[in-house]
């Protein structure tokens, strides 16, 4: 069975995801998070929403690159991922307004036009028709808003792979 492992499962806390992180840590030649933070602009006071928060890493790496005065919303289906991410973020104090809540991202929690950009990171691979969580994250959205979509590609990370072939078959 090549079916992906049970996200709720795979990512009741970061443990696993950590794991995976630290590969890109080690081997990757950018870090990805600036990357991204210094492509997407966002303005004091918006109200932003991470969809797939994680542990909310990238908000803590990228909090050089973003004022304070974000209103900042994690969810992610973790609740373990959401409670933890909130817990850093407040702990840092980087960001004056954050809270989270544990959702399906086909099946948010909010009102219609209420974010201003939302952010999917690396966990539409997750979900089983990817096109309704991303229809989902655009109700939400306010006119003009934008969301951020982020993944994997075919070839990420493929040396590692080659190097697992070659060392375990």
């Amino acid at each position: 069975d090549m079916s992906l492992p049970d996200p709720e499962k795979q990512y009741k806390t970061s443990k696993n995801l950590k794991a995976r992180a630290n590969l890109h840590a080690q081997y990757a030649n950018k870090n990805w998070f600036d990357w991204v933070a210094r492509q997407i602009g966002l303005s004091d006071g918006s109200d932003v929403l991470d969809v797939g928060c994680a542990a909310g890493w990238f908000w803590s790496s990228s909090a050089k690159y973003y004022p304070a005065t974000l209103n900042l919303t994690l969810v992610d289906i973790s609740e373990g991922m959401v409670s933890e991410a909130v817990q850093n973020l407040t702990r840092e104090g980087a960001y004056s307004n954050v809270c989270g809540k544990a959702a399906d991202a086909v099946s948010l929690p909010f009102d219609d036009n209420s974010f201003d950009t939302a952010f999917a990171m690396h966990m539409l691979y997750h979900v089983p028709n990817p096109a309704d969580a991303v229809t989902e994250v655009g109700r939400v959205l306010r006119p003009g808003g934008l969301i951020a979509i982020t993944t994997n590609g075919d070839d990420n990370l493929r040396e590692l792979f080659d190097l697992g072939v070659q060392v375990f078959g």
